[in-house]
């Protein structure tokens, strides 16, 4: 999400450093609060978890359709809170689940960012419905 509010188009250098260590503060932060307050803690990661599953969701089937934005926003909203509501009965399994989730999006787009030539998910999205998607990305 980072990158569609705040990254521009065409960013500089040491606003990737700045972001670095923002969310490294950022994460150590919430990181100590959810170690803290561990219900929280995988409460926000079942919501993580919902959020995921409904933007796949939406990529693979229902995007298809020309539905309206409020019923992505629907599905993003009923969607994390089952999941929020789903950690109480499945604490450890949820736990699993968003982390890994959480894990495996966080390895993979910033392999993208380092290795370049690999849009992100949102310009992707944004090429695909103008018709202007290349079905293969050199990386640089």
């Amino acid at each position: 999400m980072l990158f569609v509010f705040c990254l521009p188009t065409t960013p500089h250098e040491w606003l990737y450093i700045v972001y670095l260590v923002a969310s490294s503060i950022i994460g150590g932060i919430v990181g100590y609060l959810v170690m803290k307050l561990e219900k929280v803690g995988v409460a926000l990661g079942g919501g993580l978890l919902g959020f995921f599953v409904s933007t796949f969701l939406w990529a693979i089937l229902l995007g298809r359709f020309s539905l309206p934005n409020i019923a992505f926003y629907g599905l993003v909203f009923v969607l994390i809170v089952i999941g929020v509501l789903l950690t109480w009965v499945l604490h450890d399994q949820i736990l699993i689940l968003s982390t890994s989730f959480c894990g495996a999006y966080g390895v993979i787009r910033a392999a993208s960012l380092i290795f370049g030539g690999y849009p992100n998910e949102f310009t992707m999205a944004k090429e695909i419905e103008d018709g202007t998607f290349k079905t293969v990305y050199y990386f640089i």
